[in-house]
């Protein structure tokens, strides 16, 4: 995910409330309880995705070939989709579409 992040948020502008937000204390940490849940959820879903969409391709008689196909398509379109819904905790992605 490290490639695809690089690219969409390298020229990524800052968001219009960054100068209004309180600073973090210095005591907190960087990822707190909140987002490290979050993107433990976020994982989970992913791979769950994945082995629906595996699941389903193989009960349609699918080639092996196929099937890894699909899932890592799969896993390939939600990675995007997760760095573009991760963008801004305080906008939405369409926000970001109309500037």
């Amino acid at each position: 995910m490290g490639p695809t992040c690089s690219v969409i948020f390298e020229n990524e502008p800052i968001e219009g409330n960054s100068m209004t937000r309180k600073p973090r204390k210095m005591s907190s940490t960087f990822f707190s309880m909140r987002e490290l849940s979050l993107s433990i959820v976020q994982g989970l879903v992913i791979t769950a995705a994945c082995l629906v969409m595996g699941y389903y391709f193989i009960q349609m008689g699918s080639s092996e070939a196929t099937v890894r196909t699909i899932i890592y398509t799969t896993l390939i379109f939600s990675n995007l989709f997760l760095t573009l819904a991760n963008r801004s905790f305080y906008y939405s992605v369409l926000y970001y579409h109309s500037l």
